[in-house]
């Protein structure tokens, strides 16, 4: 899950998205609790606008929103 929230904040010093892609559905719900606490981090840093919108692409190529500002 840290490599996860890593990820989500070297994506917010570059791009205003992030896009992750995994094999199997059950990396979902890690990278959503990642997500949840990465906003938080932004939150309490009053940087929430600093935090990219994060995106899952699904087996079937479908985007799927996990997180928009």
């Amino acid at each position: 899950m840290e490599t996860i929230r890593s990820y989500i904040k070297n994506a917010a010093r570059k791009a205003d998205n992030v896009i992750f892609y995994y094999s199997k559905n059950n990396k979902l719900n890690d990278l959503r609790n990642a997500t949840d606490r990465t906003v938080g981090f932004y939150k309490k840093n009053n940087k929430l606008n600093d935090m990219p919108d994060v995106f899952y692409m699904d087996d079937a190529g479908i985007l799927k929103l996990v997180w928009k500002k």
